[in-house]
């Protein structure tokens, strides 16, 4: 038996991107579909980061003193729990789509890539909100 090279491994990625596509969907799907809120929730929770770490460094411990520093505080949360959601989600998806694994072949990397990309659309979401807040306030 041959392993396969990582060439052979991306293409066969390729090949079944319709399916990662899918997962991916669907994944979005449940995550709204069980949420009161839908997809606000992806917006409303980084702003209520936002304000309680600017409340408490800049105004309360009076830390940090720079202009506009709910921008950089939730430019940064973004980019971080983008990254904090995609590990913790992809590592789970293994255990989520084990009934999908032992009853048909697909590359199984489908599973995290599927997970990180729905993350991924919630990260470009906030972002191009984060855009026009920051177009908004001229900065």
């Amino acid at each position: 038996m041959r392993l396969a090279t990582p060439r052979h491994r991306i293409a066969e990625l390729l090949a079944y991107r319709e399916l990662v596509v899918n997962l991916a969907a669907r994944d979005l799907k449940l995550k709204y579909k069980r949420s009161s809120l839908g997809i606000a929730w992806s917006l409303l929770n980084p702003l209520f980061m936002m304000a309680i770490y600017t409340a408490v460094f800049s105004v309360f411990l009076k830390a940090v003193q720079a202009p506009n520093y709910w921008a950089l505080v939730l430019g940064g949360l973004l980019a971080w729990l983008f990254f904090a959601n995609s590990v913790g989600s992809a590592t789970v998806s293994f255990i989520g789509g084990s009934n999908l694994i032992s009853k048909v072949y697909f590359p199984i990397e489908s599973l995290p890539i599927a997970s990180v990309l729905s993350n991924f659309v919630n990260f470009a979401i906030s972002v191009a909100v984060l855009l026009v807040v920051l177009a908004v306030a001229r900065l």
